[in-house]
């Protein structure tokens, strides 16, 4: 007796057609039609306990806090948001040079700060943050004035936790602060 080919296929490898008049159910229409053989033939996923998943999770955070500190600083680029720009009229000369003047000693006073905190001399740190916390907003950067005066906060109570961070944030902010596009000639010297 001869078998048609359809009747040679195994009941595994069948699959029912569903009519284009017939309807599914809402439950059934939301998950996707799956081939039960192309199912069994994927890997089943690999599963690793939690104290495997916690220790993965503290390794990555030994690395990352092994990485020298003055490394990470000087290699973040100022990429975090957008270009930061004053808000006087730098339009007026006058304005314009003094906010030049100020972006311009942004990575003296950055540095400043990173020798201060180094060397561990709060006085300085609690100066120069104390510094840049009024001039940026008298310049138009109120940016500055918020972590500035958190620096200067901690260095007055001599304690190191959260000063990284700032120093982090305050060399991105100095990064994005941008000269004035229209300065007099006299401003860009």
């Amino acid at each position: 007796s001869e078998t048609s080919p359809a009747s040679e296929t195994s009941p595994a490898s069948e699959t029912t057609a569903v009519p284009a008049t017939q309807t599914k159910s809402p439950a059934a229409a939301q998950t996707p039609d799956v081939d039960p053989s192309a199912a069994a033939a994927q890997p089943e996923p690999q599963r690793i306990s939690p104290a495997e998943q916690l220790e993965a999770v503290m390794e990555m955070v030994n690395r990352a806090l092994a990485e020298p500190t003055l490394k990470r600083r000087s290699d973040t680029p100022g990429t975090s948001g957008p270009p930061l720009r004053s808000t006087l009229p730098v339009e007026i000369t006058e304005f314009g040079e003094i906010v030049c003047q100020f972006v311009d000693g942004l990575p003296k006073t950055i540095a400043d700060l990173n020798a201060a905190w180094s060397a561990g001399d709060y006085a300085e740190l609690r100066e120069l943050a104390h510094r840049l916390k009024g001039t940026g907003g008298t310049v138009g950067f109120s940016d500055f004035t918020a972590p500035a005066a958190k620096l200067q906060d901690l260095a007055e109570q001599q304690c190191p936790d959260g000063v990284e961070e700032l120093l982090l944030e305050l060399d991105d902010l100095a990064k994005r602060a941008e000269r004035p596009k229209n300065a007099s000639a006299a401003a860009l010297v």
